[in-house]
């Protein structure tokens, strides 16, 4: 694994793994390590994070870099942080694996498209339709996101949840 260095790459709705959470003295805020793409970076997160949070979960984020570094290596600032492993979810792993028929044997038309929806609501997307709207609005895990993207819907998803997404049009077009 390699340190982030210096870089002004966004990261958009990548895959990653949680790292640690760790006290910059010289600044007194608090960083989190985490790994996507075999890179490791650092980002900025609030006091009350701790390590037990991220440690080795799948999370998908959304960062800009900032002018600051750590190490050498540069900071960065989440726009959007979805944590796949603490929930109650249709599909829990719908943003970490592609899913197969097996996954979804047995589940009705109307459950495909909450499945399929679920994986938008994950970042935050904003539901127009009463149906999804007032199911997401009961999960304790949804969260609007006022920096989601609706121009391009896809630039919110991993590359695991745009495949699945499109799985799962399929299977409830079969319905």
């Amino acid at each position: 694994m390699q340190a982030s260095g210096a870089s002004s790459n966004n990261i958009n709705a990548q895959l990653t793994t949680g790292g640690e959470v760790i006290y910059n003295s010289s600044t007194g805020k608090y960083l989190m390590t985490f790994t996507t793409g075999g890179t490791m970076y650092y980002a900025n997160v609030s006091a009350g994070s701790t390590t037990e949070q991220i440690n080795n979960k799948n999370i998908t984020i959304s960062a800009y870099p900032t002018s600051e570094s750590y190490n050498g290596n540069t900071i960065y600032e989440i726009t959007s942080m979805t944590y796949y492993d603490d929930a109650d979810y249709i599909l829990p792993q719908s943003g970490t694996k592609i899913l197969t028929e097996d996954d979804i044997k047995g589940l009705t038309k109307e459950q495909l498209a909450l499945a399929r929806n679920e994986i938008y609501a994950r970042h935050g997307r904003k539901f127009q339709m009463a149906e999804f709207r007032d199911y997401f609005l009961k999960q304790e895990w949804y969260k609007e996101d006022s920096n989601y993207d609706y121009d391009n819907e896809s630039s919110n998803l991993n590359e695991i949840e745009i495949k699945n997404v499109a799985f799962l049009l399929a299977a409830e077009n079969k319905k």
